[in-house]
């Protein structure tokens, strides 16, 4: 009965993380806050907290790479809320946003193999948010954003093609949240070994890129066009020698340059990168004037009371100058290294063949790419899944920057370098071979060999 408890904790806290997962997907939880500060969401946060520990979590399975610049980032939005004398909703946010983190590492760390599920989960949320996309545009379901063309801004007018908006207020929040999983659902076909269920997977993935292309939002092709570049090098990076895989990856920084130059001079047409721009630098003198922030959650109003139009903003549509402008300097430091870090964490775990690498490298890097032209995250659940996926990366790595030796050399891989015959041997020399090996080789990864199952039992850790 014992050995039971972990097991039922841990589908506990994968219960929690679904509902999170959906509630950021559809918005299934209410937001009616009891108790002043107590929501569903909080709830489902804790709870999972609580499994983990009932699972057999210690501290140190909470640690990652990123908690020093974390912790910056909280200070610096305390201390901009504090100057600001307001805030204390957006602060409370935040600390939920780095609960989500820390409960997704504990997770990946006392159950190896939990990516698997969370993958699974991915597959089914970017599919709900994605077939109401699908269904808004096959029925021409007025969602009070058109373009004419696939990138001409115009107002809705009979005609006009009608941008999906999904589950989400504005197609380019719905963007935001499929260039984040869609590529999660990628991977959840390849965890799937029966051919049938696999098609049906694929299907629904396709349905989720179908929506993304519905959106018609210029900067989510962009960033999709990167994630799918992602994806393309983790299908063909073991036929390609370390020179190819160079190149490749030359080209495909080409493709996208080119691709984002020609956006920005199809859009000068429009009245989109020049609003922006304004915002921009409007931004930046803000941060200037107010070196320690203006408080979470009023960039849109700062801008808004320096900038005399009819456009209204809500935030300064780019993630970095947003964190700027509310937290200083200080906060740009710590979201900088956050979003980096994560970043070259996620190209690390690809690059050692990791496929959950493969997959948070290019979910990531495509939702980032957008958000140099927006800013999604300013919606709280567009945040949580943001830092679900960070800490479903963070979790999968090892908890310093420290690499030893011999895993680098195992990253290199061995394609370019020529097979040498081995001399022929002995029977004695052959068993002695052989025992060497048993002793020396490394441990096999979990996530390709082993099934879904709790790695820990009633005695410990295992």
């Amino acid at each position: 009965m014992r050995a039971e408890r972990p097991r039922t904790a841990i589908v506990v806290t994968l219960l929690c993380v679904a509902a999170l997962l959906f509630d950021a997907a559809a918005g299934v939880l209410p937001d009616t806050p009891y108790f002043k500060i107590v929501t569903w969401q909080r709830l489902a946060i804790l709870c999972g907290l609580v499994s983990l520990f009932v699972a057999g979590a210690k501290l140190r399975d909470f640690r990652t790479r990123l908690d020093l610049p974390i912790l910056v980032l909280a200070l610096a939005s305390l201390v901009a809320g504090l100057r600001s004398g307001s805030g204390g909703a957006q602060l409370r946010y935040l600390a939920s946003y780095i609960a989500v983190y820390y409960l997704i590492t504990g997770l990946m760390r006392v159950e190896k193999q939990a990516w698997r599920t969370v993958v699974m989960l991915a597959s089914s949320a970017v599919t709900v948010t994605g077939a109401v996309a699908v269904a808004q545009v096959s029925t021409d379901t007025p969602t009070g954003f058109c373009r004419s063309g696939l990138i001409g801004d115009t107002a809705c007018e009979p005609g006009m093609l009608v941008r999906a908006i999904g589950t989400f207020s504005n197609p380019n929040l719905l963007a935001a949240f499929l260039l984040l999983f869609a590529p999660l659902g990628v991977l959840a076909i390849a965890t799937i070994t029966d051919r049938m269920h696999q098609i049906c997977v694929l299907a629904l993935t396709v349905v989720a890129y179908f929506a993304l292309i519905a959106t018609f939002s210029r900067a989510a092709y962009i960033a999709g066009l990167a994630g799918a570049l992602v994806l393309a090098w983790q299908r063909l990076r073991p036929r390609l020698t370390d020179k190819q895989v160079r190149q490749a990856t030359w080209t495909g920084a080409g493709i996208l340059v080119v691709a984002f130059i020609g956006l920005a001079v199809l859009s000068r047409a429009g009245r989109a990168l020049g609003v922006r721009n304004e915002a921009w630098s409007t931004a930046v003198q803000i941060a200037l004037d107010n070196p320690l922030g203006v408080g979470l959650g009023r960039a849109g109003a700062e801008v808004n009371s320096r900038i005399h139009g009819t456009e209204v903003f809500v935030h300064v549509h780019n993630l970095w100058l947003n964190w700027l402008v509310e937290t200083g300097f200080l906060g740009l430091l710590a979201i900088t290294a956050i979003t980096g870090g994560v970043l070259v964490t996620a190209a690390g775990l690809a690059r050692r063949g990791l496929p959950i690498g493969f997959a948070g490298f290019a979910g990531l890097l495509g939702f980032l790419m957008m958000c140099m032209l927006d800013h999604p995250s300013n919606l709280v659940r567009i945040s949580i899944g943001f830092w679900l996926l960070l800490g479903v990366v963070m979790g999968s790595a090892p908890v310093t920057w420290r690499v030893r030796r011999e895993t680098e050399v195992a990253d290199r891989g061995t394609r370019s370098q020529p097979r040498i015959a081995p001399a022929p041997r002995t029977e004695e020399q052959t068993a002695s071979h052989q025992q060497l090996v048993e002793l020396t080789a490394p441990l096999t990864p979990m996530e390709t060999t082993m099934p879904i199952s709790p790695v820990r039992n009633s005695a410990g850790r295992s």
